[in-house]
């Protein structure tokens, strides 16, 4: 890791990009930042300072759009024929999923339910009016 002295101050910890991505992977597969810090061998702090990052966060955010479509549309064709424990396995991943893309937005923890009359459909709301639909048939 560079150390780059600005204006100042303290110099500044510049990351490489490939521990950023390295990061944002196993961040998006649901890893604590302590689990993060042991799986790459670095300090708790510097997990989190690399977390916090503008670019993490973009990579973070990107990657769990691509997962979270792929898993919308497996959850979408197995509803009707999967065992109840697969379909609510996938349901339990689009929870953490979400939580996953909220924190890396900056909106903080979900918790509770959310308001279903939300202008831009996410795969949660679509997944809630078809079991609803699917229930009432």
């Amino acid at each position: 890791m560079n150390a780059v002295r600005h204006k100042g101050g303290r110099p500044r910890r510049i990351f490489p990009k490939p521990m950023i991505a390295k990061v944002a992977v196993l961040r998006v597969a649901g890893r604590s930042i302590r689990q993060i810090a042991s799986a790459l061998g670095m300090g708790k702090n510097v997990a989190e300072r690399v977390v916090r990052l503008p670019e993490c966060r973009v990579a973070v955010l990107m990657m769990a759009g691509e997962v979270g479509a792929r898993l919308f549309a497996r959850l979408e064709a197995s509803v009707m024929t999967a065992p109840a424990e697969d379909v609510e396995a996938l349901m339990n991943a689009t929870l953490r999923l979400n939580r996953i893309e909220a924190l890396a937005a900056g909106e903080g923890p979900v918790r509770g339910r959310r308001v279903l009359d939300n202008p831009d459909p996410r795969p949660d709301y679509q997944l809630r009016e078809l079991i609803a639909a699917i229930l009432d048939s």
